[in-house]
């Protein structure tokens, strides 16, 4: 997946394999403050109100992130992971409890180069091409899966007794609980979270000290119809099976399942499917806090929890933003991010800490596209033409004058397996579709609205109508402590240019007005 949202931070992955981050920083979790810096007397935690290019050179390419509450996890294209961030609770998986930059080889998962990662609050989860799963970090709610209550401070196997020998395709993981597919036997896995109440949250009868351990949902969940992927919220989770339709289980306090009501369910429920999202249904889903994100196959956004939707309910248009044409979602804690066909990055949400990467603090409800040098995501739609040109560049004819038809076929060979994430044959859906893979891609009909620049009278800041929509509830989830980290310090960060409204060059595409990147020295619908 090519964004990673943690709590009030960002990471976004671009075409070209760059790393930008912005929002929250005071552990390192966007990747822009290494070890030295921590030991630097004059060092003290910030944040980035803008997006700032990560310094991942010479390492492998990024092709997959995931965030947790003050961490990041990356896999790069050679198999091997990156943490970085608070490492309290050894989530990043590091020699040292402090939050420096941290590489995970191969070797550290027997030799297996690893395919997919998630996060849930303070642990880490990654899956290997074998279908084995390792992870570390906070365990006292089982959500480590080890058969106990304790914490994981280096990257630790998961029993594949677990899952009766059977390879894992796909994981999720939500703020103390964890999901697992074998898609071999279409059998979904859970385990995690506190056993003090019967709310649900791993869709499955609750038996004492069993969330320390995976355990099979039942096998007819879901009318025995092939999972396709999973997403994981607070206390709840979401699943998308290949009929297109969601289903959901677990706490229900904030409508956060969709099912029309406020009541909990402890078994897997089915939401909708074409139905209601048109046709295919349900491409992909993101969970976190209260709150459900839904992406249609026909690339439009729905929404549902935070009390603002019990049922999904589309983001409707607005002068910002047209809800069409979106290939990838992304939930954070109190903010949110997606990505259209075009590569073109939206954000809203809270933006406390610079997590929209508008350069303010401001909160937005809806959408607004953020100004980047390159486009967002992976495997964009012109990747088909860049393999016909591979294509014909290799023909001994067509491609004669080309540095192709002279290189060793070791080098062909090489340049040709770096175009794309090589994945095992048996991946999950599901994971294909977080890195580009899957072949229902939505058309590339970029609109005028879409492209046109944003008039100097739509850059105004937020308005007080807006700001109305960040209820009391939405401003509970930020805690003192988040608070404290936008000290007036900290405010000093906001230069007289930062703090004005956002322009009409930072609204062009690629203004020669914005911020050339530098390499880091160191609602009703929000979010």
């Amino acid at each position: 997946m090519s964004l990673s949202l943690g709590n009030l931070f960002t990471n976004v992955i671009t075409e070209h394999g760059n790393i930008y981050g912005f929002g929250q920083n005071s552990h390192g979790e966007i990747g822009t403050v290494h070890f030295r810096d921590f030991e630097s007397a004059s060092f003290r935690p910030r944040m980035e109100l803008r997006p700032v290019l990560i310094d991942f050179q010479g390492k492998s390419r990024p092709v997959m992130m995931a965030a947790g509450s003050r961490h990041t996890v990356c896999l790069a294209q050679d198999g091997s992971v990156w943490t970085w961030g608070n490492n309290a609770f050894g989530q990043t998986s590091g020699v040292l409890s402090t939050d420096a930059e941290n590489r995970l080889p191969i070797s550290l998962f027997d030799g297996k180069p690893v395919i997919m990662v998630a996060c849930g609050s303070a642990f880490s989860v990654v899956l290997t091409g074998t279908g084995q799963v390792w992870n570390c970090g906070m365990g006292n709610s089982g959500e480590l899966g080890h058969g106990d209550s304790e914490s994981k401070t280096t990257m630790t196997l998961l029993d594949p007794k677990y899952f009766a020998g059977k390879p894992v395709t796909s994981i999720a993981a939500g703020f103390n609980h964890t999901m697992a597919l074998c898609s071999t036997e279409n059998t979904l896995y859970t385990w995690g979270c506190t056993t003090d109440d019967d709310s649900g949250f791993l869709g499955r009868e609750k038996i004492p000290t069993d969330h320390e351990i995976p355990l099979a949902v039942a096998i007819n969940s879901f009318n025995n119809i092939e999972i396709i992927s999973m997403s994981v919220g607070h206390d709840f989770g979401v699943v998308v099976t290949a009929d297109g339709a969601i289903w959901a289980c677990g706490k229900n306090d904030e409508g956060q399942l969709g099912l029309g009501d406020c009541e909990d369910r402890v078994f897997f429920e089915r939401v909708a499917g074409s139905e209601l999202f048109g046709d295919g249904g349900v491409r992909m889903t993101s969970c976190q806090a209260e709150r459900c994100m839904v992406l249609s196959k026909i690339g439009k956004v729905w929404i549902c929890g935070r009390r603002s939707a019990l049922v999904p309910t589309q983001l409707p248009n607005t002068r910002f933003f047209t809800n069409a044409r979106v290939v990838t979602i992304s939930s954070g804690v109190s903010h949110s991010a997606l990505i259209k066909n075009n590569g073109k990055l939206y954000t809203w949400g809270m933006g406390m800490c610079g997590a929209l990467g508008f350069g303010n603090h401001n909160n937005l409800p809806m959408p607004r596209m953020l100004p980047l040098p390159e486009r967002v995501g992976h495997n964009l739609m012109h990747d088909a033409n860049r393999a016909i040109c591979f294509a014909l560049g290799n023909n001994a004819r067509l491609g004669e004058n080309t540095f192709y038809v002279s290189a060793s076929a070791e080098i062909v060979m090489l340049m040709y397996t770096a175009l794309r994430f090589k994945l095992p044959v048996n991946t999950a859906p599901g994971l294909r579709i977080l890195l580009g893979f899957d072949s229902e891609t939505i058309e590339n009909d970029v609109s005028a609205d879409d492209e046109q620049h944003v008039s100097a009278d739509e850059e105004e800041h937020v308005s007080e109508d807006d700001e109305e929509h960040v209820s009391t509830d939405e401003e509970e989830h930020v805690s003192e402590d988040e608070e404290e980290h936008v000290s007036a310090d900290e405010e000093e960060h906001v230069s007289a240019d930062e703090e004005e409204h956002v322009s009409e060059d930072d609204e062009d595409h690629v203004s020669e007005n914005w911020p050339h990147p530098q390499y880091a020295s160191c609602d009703n619908f929000l979010a």
